[in-house]
């Protein structure tokens, strides 16, 4: 809207393109545009024709849809007045209409907000419109403010219809519907003319089609024939053998994966080879050297059957019995060389220079005897003896013991901590260790019952092997009446080697404490007479392990 400057009788004078001011909590429409601002100053200004009436007042100011006051303000917030010079004269006839403006910029409805107070102060664009919801009124922004357009008006008759748009991009495919039910079979349709006949063809013919078209079918060869079959394929159907490469040797054969394979038994082999498969793997047979089935045979031993080892070298020595090189004796009565090496705690063994063989002989650590104990006087109690540990005697040549060995001396057993433990010479020679005798608390359960020996573990060396001895049985007298003179602890049993057994203690009124077990043997049984008291039972004997060397000199 532009600005008017010079204005005539009884028009209405613009001073600046008009902004609608309203009381607060006016929410009345506000005239917004130039058109609806002509229109009304027509209004106001002309009525309809008829005969001239007294003259009216002077017009003072608008009114809105409810008949309230309405001032006006420019964009600077400066009212602006509007006033007449004179009384409204005469109408005047009816002008002809104007020339058509500019179509307008329109609005921009972006939707809808809650409150007046949700519309956005921010962002906005000239025409931009949202409909306030408590209200049911539209509101446009004109550039720097929300104005009240009233509430929307009523939907217009629909435009003519618009051109056809370009057809848009085919939709995805839909999921097919269910299958209608089978319609009724309808009525048998006239015969059809006659086909065209075969002609007659030689026998061992077929007719076919191999021409890669559809055409009239022709008689096949026999190559023809044979092409339309599968090729038979490893875990396929079945079908035709292919053919073989030309390169295959005629006594190949097919295999079942498909393949044609020469056997490697039907291929020429080199002189001095042998068929096998050394890869140590599953693997098909092939050929090689003779030479390298030597270190797939056995080697000769006292008990199998086997090619002789390797001598190191040298023509002195010989092949002994045993599978063993050897120095031979020398001429008249060999003289032979002995020595011991004994062990009563573990160490390696060192072979000494020129050993031909040894004796190995080893006893287990012995069981300690039981203890005994009461809480008042009138008991006879003792412990049970401790077992003695095993013994276990082998045979070894120079080549079995090698350069050094690995000895180890088993412990005694100790009452309530450990039994007796195995001696060993490498795992040539184990002997097991002997177990604890009971003790006697007041005469429960096994009270004083002995310490047993251990199985015997033998080795695949020649040699003999024991088990151990089994301790004695302590005395048990749990009524003062009759109690015995005096009350003896079990004796530890006597190692292999016929001694070293712990002896039972003895008591008359008094406590005892059972004796040591020596050399595998078992420990003595404490003993308590008629005291409130505890006697221990003896530790049982540490093992050893003996070495006797033989040699010539």
């Amino acid at each position: 809207m532009r600005a008017i400057g010079d204005i005539k009788d009884g028009a209405v004078a613009l001073h600046d393109p008009l902004v609608p001011t309203r009381p607060r909590g006016d929410r009345s429409h506000a005239i917004a545009s130039t058109e609806f601002v002509a229109r009304a100053v027509r209004e106001a200004t002309q009525g309809k024709p008829g005969e001239p009436g007294e003259p009216g007042p002077p017009l003072t100011g608008w009114l809105n849809i409810r008949g309230q006051a309405v001032r006006w303000r420019n964009r600077r917030h400066e009212v602006v007045q509007f006033l007449t010079h004179v009384p409204r004269g005469e109408p005047g006839p009816q002008g002809p209409p104007g020339p058509q403006g500019p179509p307008g910029a329109g609005i921009n409805f972006l939707g809808e907000v809650a409150t007046e107070s949700a519309l956005p102060q921010t962002g906005n664009a000239n025409g931009d419109a949202y409909l306030v919801a408590d209200v049911d009124r539209l509101f446009i922004w004109d550039g720097t403010q929300w104005i009240d357009a009233g509430p929307p008006g009523q939907q217009g008759p629909p435009g003519e219809q618009g051109p056809t748009g370009p057809p848009g991009d085919t939709g995805p495919q839909g999921t097919p519907g269910a299958t209608g039910p089978t319609g009724p079979v309808g009525a048998t349709g006239p015969q059809g003319p006659p086909g065209p006949g075969f002609e007659s063809v030689p026998d061992q013919t077929v007719l076919g089609n191999v021409s890669g078209a559809a055409q009239m079918p022709a008689p096949l060869s026999r190559a023809q024939l044979t092409s339309l079959v599968d090729v038979y394929a490893y875990g396929g159907a079945s079908g035709a053998v292919p053919a073989p490469p030309v390169s295959t040797p005629g006594n190949a054969s097919l295999r079942a994966v498909g393949l044609w394979v020469q056997s490697v038994a039907d291929q020429q082999m080199p002189d001095g080879y042998v068929l096998g498969n050394i890869t140590g793997l599953l693997n098909t047979p092939g050929p090689f050297p003779i030479q390298s089935m030597t270190s797939h045979l056995l080697l000769f031993t006292p008990t199998t059957q086997g090619v002789v080892p390797a001598s190191g070298g040298g023509t002195a020595n010989f092949m002994r019995a045993d599978g063993s090189w050897a120095v031979p004796p020398v001429s008249g009565t060999p003289q032979i060389k002995l020595s011991i090496q004994r062990f009563t705690s573990s160490g390696i063994y060192m072979p000494p220079a020129g050993l031909q063989w040894a004796i190995v002989e080893c006893v287990g650590g012995g069981g300690a005897g039981g203890s005994a104990s009461a809480a008042a006087g009138g008991f006879a109690l003792g412990g049970g003896g401790g077992a003695s540990g095993g013994l276990s005697r082998v045979l070894l040549t120079a080549a079995q013991i090698g350069v050094q060995q690995q000895v180890t001396v088993g412990a005694g057993g100790v009452i309530g901590v450990s039994s007796g433990t195995p001696t060993s010479f490498g795992a040539f020679c184990v002997a097991i260790g002997g177990g604890n005798g009971a003790p006697n608390a007041g005469g429960g359960p096994n009270s004083g019952q002995p310490g047993l020996p251990q199985s015997a573990n033998p080795t695949s060396y020649p040699g003999e092997f024991f088990g151990g001895n089994p301790g004695f049985p302590g005395t048990v007298w749990t009524v003062p009446e009759g109690l015995p003179l005096i009350a003896y602890g079990g004796n530890g049993a006597v190692s292999p080697i016929g001694s070293g057994a712990g002896v039972g203690a003895a008591g008359a009124n008094s406590p005892g404490n059972g004796g040591p077990g020596t050399v595998g043997g078992g420990g003595g049984g404490g003993v308590i007479h008629n005291v409130i008291a505890t006697a221990q039972g003896g530790t049982g004997g540490s093992g050893y392990c003996v070495v006797w060397e033989y040699g010539f000199q």
